[in-house]
């Protein structure tokens, strides 16, 4: 009987396949913690409109605090897909390059639910009779910059995870771990700003801050060299 000489092709993975395996539990929590924190800020609303007649004046903060709450989801995602999914993900078989775009994809899924999130709570607010129909969060400028700051979130947590993975500890994971709050700090001034400038608080900000933007673009590259060869210039 002739032997088949027909090949088995394996097939990789894809980056996206990858990526989901079990991401489910962490949107459910994430997305059961914003509507938490939105129901406790309804419920204070609700409190202060029925004792006093008029709506808490922290309400209109609702979309900013759902945006700081998928920061800090943002920022612990960062750290997990740096260490410990690299290191399980590297099990699959898949190559390396595959493998590092693929820890990017639960941060893709949360800033894209954070914008809807976001969009929602902006929308229906002036709806709600019991919250404050002025806010100052509104516009596409002001959701970018949230998106600005999200994304330098989870560049923040990945750099400091991935020096500390390749180097252990010492003086660079606390240079990484400053850079990071620098990375941060960054489109964090940019949203103060505009929306102090949207308050009448204080005037536009000065255009030269934008070009402060350069150092968390440059962590976000230098994440992805970081993750996907494990080297960075210097840092091997």
């Amino acid at each position: 009987r002739p032997m088949s000489t027909a090949t088995t092709v394996s097939r990789t993975p894809s980056a996206w396949r990858l990526g989901t395996v079990n991401i489910k539990p962490a949107v459910i929590i994430c997305l059961a913690t914003v509507f938490v924190q939105f129901a406790l800020n309804a419920l204070i609303a609700g409190f202060f409109y029925v004792t006093r007649g008029r709506s808490s004046e922290n309400v209109y903060m609702a979309a900013l605090n759902s945006a700081l709450v998928m920061g800090i989801f943002l920022i612990v995602a960062g750290i997990n897909q740096t260490i410990s999914y690299m290191r399980a993900g590297s099990l699959s078989g898949a190559p390396r390059r595959t493998l590092a775009l693929s820890s990017y994809v639960i941060s893709a899924v949360l800033i894209a639910l954070g914008s809807v999130i976001w969009w929602v709570l902006i929308l229906i607010q002036p709806y709600l009779t019991f919250m404050t129909t002025s806010t100052i969060t509104t516009g596409v400028d002001t959701w970018l910059i949230i998106v600005a700051v999200w994304i330098a979130c989870d560049a923040a947590a990945r750099f400091g995870s991935n020096v500390f993975r390749h180097r252990g500890g010492g003086w660079e994971v606390a240079v990484a771990v400053v850079v990071g709050a620098v990375t941060v700090a960054v489109p964090s001034a940019w949203l103060i700003l505009t929306l102090m400038d949207k308050a009448g608080v204080a005037g536009p900000m000065p255009a030269g801050l934008w070009f402060l933007g350069i150092i968390p673009l440059a962590v976000v590259i230098a994440n992805w060299r970081l993750t996907s060869t494990g080297r960075i210039r210097r840092l091997n």
